[in-house]
């Protein structure tokens, strides 16, 4: 399984979780990108009183449906089947309840390499899955250079 949100680093982590599924042997790689925009989406819907049905309102999220597109075929030289999700959560939240939901064996997500004091202001989506995924699966935080 792993985690994009179409930066450089994310996309690096991509590709290599890729090749981590070939030379496992793994039947299926999980895509997940997790979406605010969604969530802000069907907060506007429910005031306007229209049907929370996203699917209904595709240019919704639209932008977020490329990003996944785009990591699905990137992901196409493997061989290995991709399913994607849309979740919306916060990114470490989002993961850990695909990966719960999916059994998941590994979650591979980048780093932008934040330091100690930005990490501490900002949040880290790899220190939280590091800290609350360990009982569900293994964690793999791809270190690159963004």
């Amino acid at each position: 399984m792993v985690g994009t949100d179409g930066s450089s680093s994310a996309t690096e982590a991509l590709l290599h979780a890729g090749e981590l599924a070939k030379v496992s042997g793994t039947e299926k790689i999980h895509i997940v990108m997790a979406s605010k925009r969604v969530e802000r989406a069907e907060v506007q819907m429910a005031m306007a009183d229209i049907p929370a049905d996203l699917d209904a309102h595709p240019d919704l999220y639209a932008s977020d449906r490329y990003v996944l597109a785009r990591a699905t075929e990137m992901l196409e030289p493997t061989g290995i089947p991709t399913e994607t999700h849309l979740i919306a959560d916060s990114a470490a939240d989002a993961l850990i309840y695909v990966a719960e939901q999916q059994e998941a064996d590994l979650i591979v997500v980048g780093n932008r390499g934040l330091g100690a004091g930005k990490r501490l202001f900002l949040g880290s989506v790899s220190n939280k899955l590091v800290q609350h995924a360990h009982n569900i699966c293994a964690v793999l935080v791809y270190s690159c250079d963004d």
